[in-house]
């Protein structure tokens, strides 16, 4: 993983992999998880099919948030994400400071098994 500057409020790291355009899913994903509560150290995730051999992977995993969980921060998340996608060609993540999650996206070789996949992930 490479590290990347703090690029406008958001502490960014980038992946090493493979290179892939997923922004175009950022709002999908990050509207289909405001509704889901998650249990600290817990994650809800999405995959979804770019064309051709591309795949996205995008993951919110807790950090922080209390004994009940905490529920994603849609807005942040479009945020994160954007800065990442921006940033790091080949996927990365990032978070917001003082912020209770960590996102990422994660370009791939290879389709999802279903556009939208692997909710709360242990």
């Amino acid at each position: 993983m490479l590290t990347t500057p703090v690029v406008g409020q958001v502490n960014v790291e980038c992946f090493d992999g493979f290179s892939g355009n997923c922004s175009q899913f950022i709002t999908a994903f990050c509207t289909s998880i405001g509704t889901n509560f998650i249990n600290l150290q817990d994650s809800t995730a999405r995959c979804f099919n770019a064309g051709g051999s591309l795949k996205c992977d995008f993951t919110a995993w807790a950090e922080i948030a209390s004994a009940e969980g905490a529920l994603p921060n849609p807005t942040n998340c479009g945020t994160v994400l954007t800065a990442v996608s921006e940033t790091c060609p080949m996927g990365g993540q990032g978070m917001q400071p003082n912020a209770n999650f960590v996102y990422n996206v994660d370009p791939n070789e290879g389709i999802c098994s279903s556009n939208i996949v692997l909710d709360n992930e242990d």
